[in-house]
């Protein structure tokens, strides 16, 4: 498929917002209102707003990350460095969150908070130690 100027602004706003259809059409819907005020050229705009949307996700998710507690933030940045490989209960996570928390971290309790069902044999929940 060939694209024009003004599609391929429009595929690198939407490749720029993740390809997140969603967020696509509510900066589309922004650009197209009578209230947006354009000054520049339609494509454009949408590409500028959609940066501007991406900056305001990524706040939003600062904010959240911040707002949460100390073993949480560890649990969500080891979560997101190993992705799919990921098992939070993994005994070698235990001296991460330790590290970034600043808490003594055991089995049972790490697992409880994460919402883990309980173990069925000894020796495999986390606890959290103050």
């Amino acid at each position: 498929m060939v694209f024009d100027r003004a599609h391929a602004i429009l595929f690198d706003a939407f490749q720029g917002l993740g390809s997140r259809p969603q967020f696509f059409m509510e900066v589309l819907g922004n650009a197209l209102s009578p209230l947006s005020g354009l000054s520049i050229r339609f494509e454009p705009a949408v590409q500028m707003a959609a940066r501007q949307r991406l900056a305001d996700d990524e706040a939003q998710m600062e904010l959240a990350y911040l707002g949460l507690k100390p073993l949480d933030q560890a649990v969500l940045w080891r979560l997101l460095e190993q992705g799919q490989r990921f098992v939070p209960t993994m005994a070698m996570h235990c001296g991460f969150y330790q590290e970034k928390s600043g808490a003594s971290v055991q089995r049972l309790k790490s697992t409880k908070r994460l919402g883990v069902p309980a173990p069925r044999h000894a020796g495999f929940g986390m606890e959290i130690g103050a």
